[in-house]
């Protein structure tokens, strides 16, 4: 029964589940904007250009770059600088997972360890994380090292919304579907109840369908008579409630091949 239990969300992380705030969009990243020096003594009309740890490149619009240290600017333009370099991380970690997300799919080969790799270089985005953890427990039968790559990724996640709120929603809710299946694999029911529970409360009113699947079979599995599955019953009947309040996003179609 459990290794019928749960699946993954192989497919859900795409770059459309990074969430940014509108200062972050393309047309903004590349636009003329004004840089403030933190004593608010001077300002500057620049583009963005680039940054590393210390410094940014930024352009102006006689087309003369200068390279300015960001201790020396203002507190909202470091936040901007950071959301920024979140999301050229997150554009640059989904283009290099894209062929190894095609083999996930499809379940040609294991390919964890290229993801890992790209989990280490893309340190602030939870994208390869993730993709490396269903590596790990749907292909190499890893659940443990799956848990430590997700938890990794949630990690991510909240340091990216302590400055955009909604960031990796979509991704949030695939990280907690997985820790479900990891956890059930784990023999944990009532953790992978919470993690459930979690995902259908960030996924709103609109319920990422696997999900609500996923809730309602473990359910079903520990509610069936002589169950071995055992949740705790304030955690059972939270879910219960919210599976019951949820309008799955889509329906559940073809998750049988994907069943771990």
């Amino acid at each position: 029964l459990i290794s019928r239990l749960l699946c993954f969300l192989t497919v859900a992380v795409s770059l459309s589940v990074v969430v940014a705030s509108p200062a972050l969009a393309a047309d903004d990243a590349q636009g003329t904007r004004t840089w403030t020096t933190k004593a608010g003594s001077y300002s500057m009309e620049a583009r963005y250009v680039s940054q590393d740890e210390s410094s940014v490149k930024l352009a102006k619009d006689d087309g003369t770059e200068v390279e300015v240290v960001k201790n020396r600017l203002c507190t909202e333009d470091n936040q901007w600088l950071t959301m920024t370099y979140f999301k050229e991380q997150d554009q640059a970690c989904d283009q290099q997972c894209q062929s190894l997300r095609d083999q996930l799919t499809h379940e040609q080969a294991s390919c964890t360890g290229a993801l890992i790799a790209l989990h280490n270089q893309f340190k602030p985005s939870p994208i390869a994380g993730l993709l490396a953890a269903v590596s790990c427990s749907a292909i190499d039968n890893d659940p443990k090292k799956a848990v430590t790559l997700l938890n990794e990724a949630m990690r991510r996640i909240t340091v990216q919304r302590e400055l955009t709120p909604n960031a990796h929603r979509d991704t949030l809710v695939s990280v907690l579907n997985d820790l479900a299946v990891c956890e059930i694999k784990l023999g944990k029911p009532s953790p992978a109840a919470n993690h459930l529970l979690i995902a259908l409360k960030e996924s709103g009113p609109n319920t990422n369908g696997a999900v609500l699947h996923n809730a309602r079979l473990l359910l079903d599995a520990a509610s069936t008579a002589g169950a071995r599955i055992k949740i705790k019953t304030e955690i059972a009947s939270d879910l219960r409630l919210r599976t019951t309040q949820a309008i799955p996003r889509s329906e559940v179609n073809g998750f049988d091949q994907l069943l771990v």
